[in-house]
């Protein structure tokens, strides 16, 4: 008798400890997506306030006739690029990357787009990381978002030839 009721508490144990388990991995998935959030809200506020545009000038009736200034400069290719990163959440080569700001809208007036957009990335080192061989990411992210996609298939391949633990 006093088996039958071990064995079903054990049972109810390992139920438990399983659901416990699923909610546990949820709430990992939650955290991760949280924090990819915060990131591209931390960027995106950034870049906000690096395009806000300038009040108008207003123009003095009295003061002479001359040329109007030249438009003000479009917002930093950098930024665009922080725009790009953030909307993907992984690290990107220069090559996707321009891709990504074409297809935003941005035209670049040369064959050496990639390059110019790889040296903007170069020149910014306070924002921009490489991470990988060609592949760059924000400065600001956590270490497992900087993975590059080589780098996690590489990590999931040695990590399920690891043998498998006894619960």
């Amino acid at each position: 008798m006093m088996d039958r009721a071990l064995g079903g508490a054990i049972a109810e144990a390992e139920r438990e400890l399983r659901k416990v388990r699923i909610e546990l991995a949820r709430l990992a998935e939650l955290t991760k997506r949280k924090a990819a959030l915060e990131q591209f809200l931390k960027h995106a506020k950034v870049l906000q306030q690096a395009t806000v545009a300038t009040p108008a000038i207003q123009r003095d009736p009295a003061a002479p006739d001359v040329e109007p200034p030249e438009p003000a400069e479009k917002s930093p290719l950098w930024s665009s690029i922080v725009a790009v990163l953030a909307r993907h959440l992984r690290p990107m080569t220069a090559p996707e990357i321009t891709t990504g700001l074409q297809a935003d809208g941005i035209s670049f007036q040369t064959e050496n787009a990639v390059e110019i957009v790889r040296s903007a990335m170069v020149r910014r080192p306070d924002i921009f990381e490489k991470v990988d061989t060609g592949q760059y990411a924000l400065a600001t992210w956590p270490a497992d978002r900087k993975k590059s996609l080589f780098a996690t298939v590489i990590e999931a391949v040695l990590k399920a030839d690891e043998p498998k633990k006894p619960d």
